[in-house]
């Protein structure tokens, strides 16, 4: 089940969580942030050089196909607060964007999981 949270955040002012799976995910300080009704974005942290990022875009796609999800490749190379986060540690899939999404999985695919968070969304 996936559901939204008013919490009290930093210096007093409200923010919005979105709780899923057990998982507990900072969506912005406002709900005109989440677009109801949109479709599910599946975000792959990757590198240009990394095969194991290549084999979970190519695995993940026909699956985010199926479900009507987005699938959004980004290289963390190319900010340099993603390559500090998450170093070595590609590829990573979330659901939904780095800053506020829930990591699904590293290194390789766990198809259950993206299955259960794409059936969820």
């Amino acid at each position: 089940m996936c559901r939204c949270e008013e919490r009290s955040a930093a210096g007093g002012h409200a923010a919005f969580f979105l709780r899923f799976d057990g998982y507990l995910a900072r969506i912005g300080h406002s709900l005109t942030h989440v677009e109801l009704g949109s479709p599910a974005t599946l975000t792959l942290l990757s590198r240009p050089y990394c095969h194991l990022c290549d084999d979970m875009r190519d695995a993940v796609a026909p699956i985010a196909a199926r479900h009507g999800a987005r699938l959004v490749v980004q290289d963390v190379d190319a900010d340099a607060n993603l390559e500090r986060r998450y170093g070595e540690r590609v590829p990573v899939l979330m659901l939904g964007a780095p800053s506020a999404g829930i990591e699904l999985c590293h290194y390789t695919l766990d198809l259950a999981a993206v299955e259960r968070a794409l059936a969820r969304s």
